[in-house]
């Protein structure tokens, strides 16, 4: 009735401000927001579906709040390269955190962790400072996982990974330096490169490559 239909209209209007602010806040789809069109058709004495209304409407807001926090964060996007559809690594362009560097970005795939692991099975060490942004390159080519595979060495005395004595007994002049079958090499590697060195018989689909080997 139109008695009703004034009655219910106050909710009804507060419930829809309430609704747009939540999915205007969290971007909820109107899919999910559609329960309340049917607010203004309960009969008088069923105030309580109202009630219960609003609380789904708060739980669907609460899960869209639970729902941002959880999401896993992306990393960087980086250039592509038209020729070989690879990743390009990138310099990086802000300071490095004190005592850490740079945050490594890049997610390995199966070439670079089959390639971290013969590394270290071959005894292969790659010298770095946590300062310097050519052993940052270095290190994304690889990817995080990968990276924690590898037997890296850090030679800045401050940094909490500190292993300078091992960088002064390898007598290491310059970073990044790779000791790979007892011979040194300076300066960024490509992964092809270190496959090629190592002895490295595996996949070689890598996803990243440096800026040096575009073609």
């Amino acid at each position: 009735s139109s008695s009703n239909a004034l009655r219910f209209s106050p909710v009804t209007a507060r419930v829809r401000r309430s609704c747009l602010r939540i999915r205007s806040r969290f971007s909820i789809s109107k899919d999910d927001i559609k329960l309340i069109a049917i607010i203004p058709y309960f009969p008088t004495g069923l105030l309580f579906f109202t009630g219960a209304i609003i609380a789904t409407i708060t739980l669907i807001g609460t899960l869209a709040i639970y729902g941002s926090v959880n999401k896993p964060s992306t990393s960087v996007t980086l250039p592509i390269d038209a020729t070989t559809g690879k990743e390009v690594i990138q310099t990086p362009t802000t300071r490095p955190k004190p005592g850490i560097g740079w945050e490594i970005t890049t997610t390995s795939g199966s070439a670079e962790l089959a390639l971290a692991k013969h590394l270290k099975q071959t005894g292969a060490k790659m010298y770095v400072m946590y300062t310097c942004p050519h052993c940052f390159k270095q290190k994304q080519l690889f990817g995080k996982e990968a990276l924690a595979e590898l037997n890296w060495i850090e030679c800045r005395p401050d940094s909490k990974n500190a292993q300078s004595q091992l960088c002064n007994a390898a007598k290491i002049e310059s970073v990044p330096t790779w000791d790979i079958n007892g011979k040194f090499y300076t300066g960024e590697q490509s992964l092809q490169k270190l496959a090629d060195l190592s002895g490295y018989q595996g996949d070689r689909n890598f996803l990243y490559m440096l800026p040096s080997d575009e073609h």
